[in-house]
């Protein structure tokens, strides 16, 4: 399992739309929190970092 953010927040990635390059994320903090984010993915230094943008 990897450590995975959203701004600087704890999360967990319940499902991945590759359709519409979107996932559904919830806070591990708080499970009720679900959240609709663009993945746009990043690639420094050999690893892939993953950034995830809230959608309006």
């Amino acid at each position: 399992m990897a450590n995975v953010t959203c701004n600087e927040e704890s999360i967990y990635i319940e499902h991945v739309d590759e359709q519409n390059g979107t996932d559904t994320i919830h806070s591990l903090d708080y499970p009720s929190r679900k959240n609709k984010v663009c993945l746009e993915p990043a690639y420094k230094n050999s690893n892939l970092s993953i950034f995830l943008r809230y959608i309006n």
